[in-house]
């Protein structure tokens, strides 16, 4: 009964992680098409998803240790992508200050990409 809860929390939140960070995407995007720094709820937002991506992986750490894995082994590739990808982009950022908002853009896109491919793969 719990493990199947599990697997709904774990479900859910992977779709609802792919809704937050395509609105995450657009707000990057609009703000780097305008050549502008995105609205502070960008960072709010941002913040958020990361939270989830980690509490996401939690949940999935508890369905593996529980016996269930996941149909694709890549599924615990991607979660390390997940987990690594957007630390990376604001690395780079930090670093190259002119093209932040082109490694937000493109970190926040990867993200998107491997949070679905983490759902095609389940």
């Amino acid at each position: 009964m719990i493990e199947r809860g599990l697997v709904g929390t774990h479900v859910l939140l992977g779709f609802g992680l792919v809704a937050l960070v395509a609105v995450v995407l657009a707000m990057a995007g609009y703000a780097a098409f305008r050549q502008v720094r995105p609205p502070p709820l960008y960072i709010q937002l941002h913040r958020v998803a990361a939270g989830l991506v980690l509490v996401e992986v939690l949940v999935g750490t508890l369905l593996l240790i529980s016996g269930r894995r996941p149909h694709v082994n890549l599924h615990l590739l991607y979660a390390l992508a997940a987990v690594l990808v957007m630390p990376v982009a604001r690395s780079l950022a930090r670093r190259d200050p002119p093209k932040a908002p082109l490694y937000h853009v493109g970190g926040t896109l990867l993200l998107l990409g491997v949070l679905f491919r983490l759902l095609t793969t389940g």
